[in-house]
């Protein structure tokens, strides 16, 4: 309602919007071919198509729980695959990390599987009281995990 007209291809939270649409605070906001690339680069410990863009110790760095003690497990930058970490479902294993928007993308990267996975939706449209994809997710994630990992292989 604030924009006055149905808002595609940009950020859906209005201060990141009043800071020209990207903002640290925003959560997650690109496409899913660059979040597939993302998810690779990490399980790859920071290689890209050949380059590095991320040093292994980094990127073990940033996926490991900074928080213990606490309700909520988070590196830098990522949520810790735990109890409280309600998006990633249950089958993903205890070294998946992951990270959600406010509008519905997410990304989950699970090193055990050698798997990414990426959710395009959008939970604002066509208004922000739909929070259907607070439960949705959750299922999604483990549909991809029971569909290619076999119940015996899974952590």
């Amino acid at each position: 309602p604030w924009t006055k007209r149905v808002m595609m291809g940009q950020v859906h939270d209005e201060k990141a919007y009043a800071m020209g649409g990207g903002a640290g605070h925003a959560g997650l906001f690109s496409t899913a071919c660059d979040l597939a690339i993302l998810g690779q680069a990490f399980l790859n410990l920071g290689e890209c198509d050949g380059g590095r863009i991320l040093s292994p110790p980094t990127v073990m760095a940033m996926t490991r729980n900074r928080t213990p003690g606490l309700d909520e497990c988070r590196g830098l930058g990522w949520q810790i695959k735990s109890e409280y970490a309600k998006s990633s479902g249950d089958l993903l294993s205890d070294r998946a990390y992951g990270h959600t928007g406010f509008t519905g993308v997410s990304l989950w990267i699970d090193p055990s599987y050698e798997l990414a996975v990426v959710l395009m939706t959008n939970r604002v449209h066509p208004t922000r009281e739909n929070t259907l994809l607070l439960d949705f997710r959750p299922i999604f994630h483990n549909a991809v995990v029971s569909a290619i990992v076999k119940p015996e292989d899974r952590s």
